[in-house]
């Protein structure tokens, strides 16, 4: 009984513990606040499926800006829109970036990447989550 009661405390040990530590998003993104590069960021998104990307990308997204970092927001939009150009959640976010940041937007974003790329049509057609 003693034993049994031990292994049960040991097992509810384990699994707070893996629930406390931070998910691969969470560790990308400090990750990259810490190097100042989005580009694993914007590879962790295109390598995963086409319907779980619009998902995660809200999740870097909104984390970075939770922790004032818009300029690398800006930077992985920017990346991310260049890599899935019929991305209706990518062309969302610069979207929401023009309208939150919209000085640094307009400093950040490389030149002529808002005409080339982003399409304001795709963007009003698409709400959180893609």
């Amino acid at each position: 009984m003693i034993l049994a009661l031990g292994l049960a405390l040991l097992v509810m040990v384990f699994f707070f513990w893996i629930l406390s530590q931070p998910s691969r998003i969470e560790r990308l993104v400090q990750n990259t606040i810490t190097v100042r590069n989005t580009e694993p960021l914007v590879e962790e998104l295109t390598a995963r499926p086409e319907e779980l990307q619009a998902r995660a990308l809200d999740q870097m997204m909104n984390r970075l800006l939770e922790e004032s970092e818009p300029e690398l927001a800006i930077r992985l939009a920017e990346g991310y829109l260049l890599a899935e150009k019929k991305s209706p959640a990518g062309h969302r976010w610069v979207k929401t970036l023009l309208e939150r940041e919209p000085v640094l937007s307009r400093q950040y974003f490389r030149a002529g990447f808002l005409e080339e790329s982003y399409n304001p049509n795709m963007a009003a057609h698409c709400g959180p989550g893609g």
